[in-house]
């Protein structure tokens, strides 16, 4: 199919053939909509590898509450030093607790992201930053809110706080 690359991305293209197999009269229009939002993921991925690009090599380094962002981390080129816990509803141990902090300085992480939706574990990961002195940042990985309403604009701010946070 040619809107491949949205699939792999966002499964835009079962919904345009979801509505087409329901109004099969409007087909051109959701095809042309399809291939709109195609081009716009496109973009998109394109100005995040950019964006990225923008940091530092060595300063790469991505430490979450969680690991929500294993692909992101693969398609732009990030490196995980680790995560708080494995899920969102996980508590760390105390020796997982210890072993990122000890990852996050020797590594020289200069931030950790957390995730607004995320309460007591995002407390325990802005302890351990304050305990290392680096920086606390944000990124969204499924939640929308009043100020980033759709994926492509979770996605440019996820980018710019990642060059704003790791930039140097």
């Amino acid at each position: 199919r040619e809107h491949a690359r949205v699939r792999r991305t966002f499964d835009a293209t079962t919904i345009a053939d979801t509505l087409i197999s329901e109004d099969g009269s409007n087909a051109a229009f959701y095809n042309g909509n399809l291939g709109e939002y195609s081009d716009r993921l496109s973009q998109l991925s394109d100005d995040i590898t950019a964006t990225v690009e923008e940091i530092p090599p060595d300063g790469r380094k991505l430490v979450t509450v969680h690991d929500a962002f294993a692909h992101l981390a693969r398609r732009y080129g990030l490196e995980i030093v680790g995560f708080l816990v494995g899920g969102a509803d996980e508590d760390p141990s105390p020796r997982e607790i210890a072993d990122l902090t000890k990852a996050i300085e020797n590594q020289s992480v200069p931030a950790v992201f957390r995730e607004p939706q995320i309460g007591p574990q995002t407390r325990l990961l802005e302890q351990i930053a304050d305990d290392t002195g680096v920086e606390v940042c944000t990124l969204y990985s499924d939640t929308l809110d009043d100020r980033l309403r759709t994926y492509i604009d979770m996605m440019r701010f996820n980018a710019d706080e990642l060059l704003r946070c790791l930039g140097g």
